[in-house]
């Protein structure tokens, strides 16, 4: 239970807010032109740039960012409460153990059920909120008038009932695998590149976080778009079944995307939708892990937390304990080899001694003075009259034996 509401829990949502809003803030024309293309199935233009265009165009300057409030609002509570489950029940789970591959998609999936049935309502009537007084090709698409979000709640609950605030449910509990891929490889990659270094750089975490949230959304892209649809609801669509974000209305949807306009039709907006996704998903993971170890720092835990979010701070002490034991190793073949120089050395100066040694007992034997009689040196004559062993004699010129 202490881990769910830990201090580190709370720093990892707040970042993970903030970081989400900033990054929204920045790339919002594009989910604008994004969205555009999911729900206007008339519209003609097929790149971004061409959409905003024409939103511009046709709506005024400001138009890209209609319905910002609601949406950043939505985002702001979606993503608290996402970082907050995440790393909470990650906490609960490893509980000092290196995470996993697995550990990280299952704890990713769980936290998306729990953040899509908290917040499906709020994204029902931010959807609403960003489309309305758009302009659309599409005569299906029944206009809205809401004076704000507090008015759409009432609107929505009062015309359709309570239950139509989760529309698009059912395909928001299919993406929730979005999220749990994102993080997943995200996860990955960041272990792959912290054994490698201690410290990612900002350029680092741009990248990662790229990448793993092009992959999650080229993969859930079609359910995205279903997603939207039911989400506006607004479309005089399948009316004999109004339980939106039934099983049937997703199959049905499906159906009459593919029908109309061929398998591609499920990936339309997909250049726009990877354009926003990446580059806000990229920006929120920089101005997350910043925010976070910045706050560790600042709060005096950074050993304990900086490394964590969404990776958990026994991980990093694992890291920490697996470098002082290589540096260990690596101090100690250091001084083994020191000592191996060392004796090495010493034998050889050793041996060079004995070889000199050697040679003056040979220069002393060979330049000593003959005995008159017997034509031997006086040294050899002397080892011969002591009865001395071979190689021995009775002076002290020679301490070792010769040979």
């Amino acid at each position: 239970m202490a881990s769910v509401l830990s201090y580190e829990s709370l720093v990892h949502a707040v970042a993970g807010a903030v970081g989400s809003v900033t990054a929204m803030t920045v790339f919002f024309p594009l989910d604008t032109a994004r969205l555009r293309l999911q729900v206007d199935e008339k519209r003609k233009s097929k790149t971004t740039h061409m959409v905003l265009l024409e939103i511009i165009k046709e709506e005024g300057l400001l138009a890209p960012y209609r319905g910002w409030f609601p949406v950043i609002s939505s985002l702001c509570c979606s993503n608290f409460v996402y970082f907050y489950t995440f790393n909470s029940l990650k906490a609960v789970w490893v509980k000092g153990q290196r995470s996993t591959t697995g550990k990280d998609l299952v704890v990713g999936f769980v936290a998306g059920v729990v953040n899509v049935l908290l917040t499906t309502p709020l994204w029902v009537v931010n959807t609403r909120l960003k489309l309305q007084g758009a302009k659309f090709r599409n005569e299906d698409i029944v206009p809205t008038n809401y004076k704000g979000i507090i008015d759409a709640f009432h609107q929505i609950i009062r015309d359709e009932g309570i239950l139509a605030l989760w529309n698009g449910t059912f395909p928001s509990l299919l993406l929730v695998f979005n999220p749990a891929i994102q993080f997943m490889f995200y996860e990955g990659l960041k272990r792959q590149l912290l054994k490698k270094r201690m410290k990612l750089s900002s350029l680092d975490v741009f990248i990662i976080g790229a990448v793993a949230k092009a992959i999650a959304t080229t993969v859930t892209y079609p359910m995205q778009t279903v997603q939207s649809i039911l989400r506006f609801g607004r479309h005089r669509l399948n009316p004999e079944n109004r339980t939106l974000g039934s099983l049937r209305n997703v199959l049905y949807l499906l159906h009459q995307r593919v029908r109309r306009f061929g398998i591609m039709g499920l990936y339309k907006g997909l250049e726009a939708k990877l354009l926003q996704t990446v580059l806000t998903a990229a920006l929120m993971f920089l101005v997350y892990e910043k925010l976070t170890a910045a706050t560790f720092t600042m709060m005096g835990l950074k050993k304990a937390g900086a490394e964590r979010g969404p990776h958990c701070h026994q991980e990093r002490r694992a890291r920490s304990r697996d470098v002082l034991w290589a540096k260990e190793a690596s101090q100690s073949r250091r001084q083994r080899a020191v000592i191996l120089e060392t004796a090495t050395e010493v034998a050889e100066k050793q041996q060079q001694q004995r070889q000199q040694n050697q040679e003056h007992r040979m220069e002393l034997w060979i330049t000593q003075p003959l005995d008159p009689k017997s034509h031997v040196p006086l040294l050899w004559q002397s080892c011969f009259d002591s009865e001395l062993p071979p190689g021995h004699f009775s002076g002290e010129l020679f301490t070792e034996p010769l040979g």
